[in-house]
């Protein structure tokens, strides 16, 4: 249970609900409960009892609702006109929820991982669910699931959701993200080697509004973010999640010119591939690498941070221990060299779990301890979603 008592938040289990306390302060105090979080036991009469009470007794003043692993088969939902967070997670429900416009009209985050509306593949559940919900409100979308056809849903999103700002995906394992793939249909009978260097040329087409964009994906991603076509007119922020961030992902970014936060969470970087990048992100201020292995060396690390001329931090963290990876005086000289001559934010983190090891530059120190890691006078903005 969260904050039973509060004013602010609370959390219903669907299975000691009927008689509890929780079901008293529900019904007694639920219209003070802006957030509200279910977990059903997947059992329909139970789970739709509950839910009814929520409408009735929260619908007034709720602007978070989270739904977990509930099976619900409702006619009509009461519009919850404040609501402006829905997260949905594991759901069996019926097609009324589909119509978020109708019952929460001022939605603008809409987070959903593996709901059911009774077909057999999950794609048809999404397909209804973007065909069916139009929201010029919505801001944030979180959908976690396997998308094959990315631009027949790329192209009803841009119509349904025409103000996203946020946007999290999550791919299925076969998809096969290749630029040339993609022009093939245009290009009948023609191979991929046939293609020329202006029929290989980006073309930003969706989202035009997006500024935040975190993928995940283990298919074929060599060149996934050509292949996607997100428009780079304001997309500041980007993190990639997928087995191989190599040469032609890590090239496939550098459309992004606006970028200012970027993140690579893959069990392999190709390292020196990222030398490319400050020649043609000059807004970077942020690059986080989560990986297995650390290869990167140190006169390319150093040489990286004096090319990208608004970079604050380079955060590295590494499954695996190095013990070849040594920082020495040349590399220290020439950091300080850096944070003198006016980048007194600049930092380096690299982290070594296996040996729960950890080394930190920055304007005050070089720290060789996990433990005593200092920090700046600077706050991270939210990271996505």
């Amino acid at each position: 249970m969260i904050g039973f008592g509060s004013n602010d938040s609370f959390e219903v289990k669907t299975v000691t609900y009927d008689g509890s306390d929780v079901q008293n302060v529900v019904r007694s105090s639920g219209k003070l409960i802006p957030s509200i979080a279910i977990s059903g036991q997947r059992s329909k009469e139970i789970d739709n009892a509950v839910f009814e009470d929520i409408c009735m007794h929260c619908n007034e003043t709720a602007t978070n609702l989270t739904l977990n692993y509930m099976e619900l088969d409702v006619d009509r939902i009461t519009v919850f006109s404040k609501l402006s967070k829905l997260t949905l997670y594991y759901c069996d429900l019926s097609y009324e929820f589909v119509k978020f416009d109708q019952w929460c009209p001022n939605l603008t985050k809409l987070e959903i991982k593996n709901i059911d509306f009774g077909n057999d593949e999950w794609y048809d559940d999404w397909l209804a669910l973007i065909e069916t919900h139009k929201s010029v409100t919505l801001r944030s979308l979180s959908l976690e699931a396997g998308i094959d056809d990315v631009f027949a849903y790329f192209k009803l999103m841009e119509n349904q959701f025409p103000r996203l700002q946020s946007l999290f995906l999550y791919f299925g394992t076969e998809t096969n993200f290749t630029a040339g793939r993609t022009l093939l249909s245009r290009f009948s009978g023609r191979n991929d080697k046939f293609l020329t260097d202006a029929e290989r040329t980006y073309r930003p087409m969706y989202f035009n509004q997006l500024k935040k964009l975190k993928i995940f994906a283990y298919g074929q991603c060599e060149e996934i973010f050509n292949f996607l076509k997100i428009s780079n007119k304001k997309l500041t922020e980007l993190e990639f999640c997928g087995m191989i961030a190599d040469d032609l992902v890590i090239q496939s970014l550098l459309n992004y010119s606006k970028l200012s936060k970027l993140q690579l969470g893959c069990s392999y970087v190709e390292e020196e591939a990222l030398n490319q990048l400050p020649g043609h992100l000059p807004k970077l201020m942020s690059l986080t690498l989560d990986t297995k292995y650390l290869y990167w060396n140190p006169v390319s690390i150093i040489k990286f941070m004096e090319d990208a001329l608004r970079l604050r931090r380079l955060i590295v963290t590494v499954d695996r221990n190095n013990n070849n990876f040594r920082l020495d005086d040349a590399f220290k000289n020439r950091f300080q060299a850096l944070v003198d001559g006016g980048r007194r934010f600049l930092q380096l983190n690299i982290t070594f779990f296996e040996s729960s090891h950890s080394i930190k530059f920055s304007r005050k120190a070089l720290l060789d301890n996990i433990d005593e890691l200092d920090s700046d006078d600077t706050k991270d903005d939210d990271w996505l979603m």
